[in-house]
């Protein structure tokens, strides 16, 4: 009886734990700790390094953003940034870690990945990173243009072939996934990425190709689980020792009388 009990209080600890995981789209560890990407400049048609490079609605050059005028601000970074910029990111995360899946928030994701990869589903995927880029006000008349657009070229944290998608957040809740045209990644752990506005940003990377450490937490390819799912596996745990317990002393009682 003992082990029958057991063996159900396991069977039900692993199907709340696995069912944790599928109800979320899945995030790495680090993205509420590592900074935002870096960004390595470009060279501009005035020969002169710029942050990024804003363009017109046929590809022209119209200016660059030095140094200093991009801001990329990671959701970890956050507290030190503007009320403004906080509560996109606030938001950004909630979205995004409230969806069962990622294409809840943009149905071209599946499209586009497969054709990075056939065999590329978007739960493969993993959100490594989740930051905002803004310019000075200068900078976003030029991107109020009809097509502008602003290239950005940022340092990755993994093989630039490990990147798998780029999702952004351009308006509240709407989300658009990034078309491989507007995306070149490059081989040195580099990617520019062309956006036709300025909002939060996710970089979504196949789990499959992301180095594990192994002195890392355990599945750092996933999200973490939250507290209200932990305290329902305890809750259930609890409640299990419990009749595993009171089984076993009934039966003893039974045995002894």
């Amino acid at each position: 009886m003992t082990k029958k009990i057991m063996g159900l209080f396991l069977a039900t600890v692993l199907m709340v734990t696995m069912s944790n995981s599928a109800m979320a789209a899945e995030f790495t560890p680090s993205v509420e700790g590592k900074p935002a990407p870096e960004v390595v400049t470009q060279t501009g048609k005035d020969g002169k390094e710029y942050a990024a490079i804003i363009y017109d609605a046929n590809g022209n050059e119209m200016v660059g953003v030095p140094a200093g005028n991009l801001t990329v601000t990671s959701v970890a970074g956050k507290d030190s940034a503007s009320p403004e910029i906080q509560k996109k990111l606030d938001e950004a995360y909630e979205q995004l870690k409230s969806v069962n899946s990622l294409t809840e928030l943009s149905d071209q994701l599946e499209s586009v990945i497969k054709e990075i990869s056939p065999d590329l589903t978007v739960e493969d995927l993993v959100v490594r990173d989740l930051f905002d880029v803004s310019v000075p006000s200068e900078y976003e008349e030029y991107l109020k243009k009809e097509g502008a657009s602003l290239s950005v070229r940022f340092k990755l944290s993994a093989e630039a072939e490990a990147l798998a998608a780029v999702l952004h957040n351009t308006e509240g809740t709407e989300w658009e996934t990034v078309s491989n045209d507007r995306i070149t990644r490059n081989k040195d752990l580099t990617a520019d990425v062309v956006f036709y506005g300025l909002s939060p940003v996710a970089f979504l990377y196949d789990a499959g190709q992301l180095d594990v450490d192994p002195n890392a937490p355990d599945s750092p390819q996933t999200g973490e689980p939250d507290s209200y799912s932990m305290n329902w596996i305890a809750a259930a745990a609890a409640v299990f020792l419990a009749t595993g317990i009171y089984v076993v002393a009934k039966k003893r009682s039974s045995q002894k009388s």
